[in-house]
């Protein structure tokens, strides 16, 4: 009973959670937070917003609104240069000329040319040994080429300077790629840039020729006939335009300035841009917002960070 009675004192002397500025933070977040709110307008009244697009424009021009309605200073736009936009067509299209006909799900990778119309071409698939396949290059000469992996070469450690070699081949060669990537749920792994350079950290450069995604289970069922040895040829059109370059870009950026050390900086943003077949919610919607409602609960509390 003393012990019990020892634990309530005890219990009494401490702050109650509700008087840390931890609790009063997340109090506020759980009570009163706007996140949700804010992520349903960007995601589903703004949408997509891919990187110099006029999506992402609006945005940031709702970024800045918010940001100085929840107390920012400051509030501005960081402009830099950004190669090129894109604008993906309203006619992305493919369906199979043989075996069941069937009509593939696909979409054009960013950045990269569109078909010429329509094109119909045999499928040829980009599978083996990396000698191997430079060796058969020509193979590809005016072929859809859907991609395989590419082993590395028999007795070399590094693969990617034929790798290289590979791609340059398929860029005279190919009519189009076309590819597919992670997921196997019907999903879509989107990907691209118009950096040239983008890549390298990976793989080699794709060619910059006509680039189809289509769904894995789609593409598992390609290979499996063209290493069935069936002949398979398909219809394909892909769509998009290309600006000329380079475009005006923005970081959207507002201060809460340090009550003690303003020469200090303490950063928290997310990338407000994101691909342009979804709805940015989860990339990266949350982070942006996830920011936006860290200052408004610092401004409604009145909270006064030291830096």
């Amino acid at each position: 009973m003393k012990r019990l009675i020892l634990l309530a004192l005890l219990a009494l002397a401490i702050p109650t959670n509700a008087q840390t500025p931890d609790a009063r933070i997340m109090s506020q977040i759980k009570d009163h937070g706007k996140a949700m709110a804010d992520l349903e307008y960007l995601s589903d009244q703004i949408g997509s917003r891919l990187t110099g697009s006029k999506n992402l424009a609006s945005a940031q021009q709702w970024a800045m609104q918010k940001m100085k309605e929840y107390g920012a200073e400051k509030v501005h736009l960081e402009e830099y240069d950004f190669p090129r936009s894109w604008t993906r067509g309203m006619d992305d299209h493919a369906r199979l000329l043989t075996q069941s006909g069937m009509q593939l799900t696909v979409h054009a990778m960013p950045w990269n040319p569109p078909t010429q119309g329509t094109i119909q071409a045999d499928v040829a698939l980009l599978r083996g040994n990396a000698d191997d396949l430079l060796k058969e290059i020509d193979r590809y000469q005016g072929k859809i080429v859907l991609l395989g992996p590419i082993f590395p070469p028999k007795n070399k450690a590094d693969e990617s300077k034929d790798t290289k070699a590979i791609y340059e081949g398929l860029k005279t060669r190919a009519v189009a790629l076309v590819g597919a990537f992670e997921h196997d749920d019907g999903k879509f792994t989107m990907f691209g840039s118009p950096f040239d350079y983008y890549f390298e950290e990976f793989l080699p450069p794709w060619p910059r020729i006509p680039f189809a995604f289509i769904q894995p289970e789609q593409r598992s069922m390609l290979s499996r006939l063209l290493r069935g040895g069936n002949k398979v040829r398909m219809e394909l059109n892909l769509g998009g335009t290309t600006s000329e370059g380079p475009v005006k870009e923005h970081n959207v950026v507002g201060e809460i300035r340090g009550s003690e050390k303003p020469d200090e900086v303490v950063i928290v943003g997310g990338h407000l841009d994101s691909w342009d077949l979804g709805t940015g919610t989860t990339d990266n919607g949350t982070g942006s917002i996830a920011s936006l409602e860290t200052l408004r609960t610092f401004h409604e509390l009145g909270i006064k960070p030291k830096r």
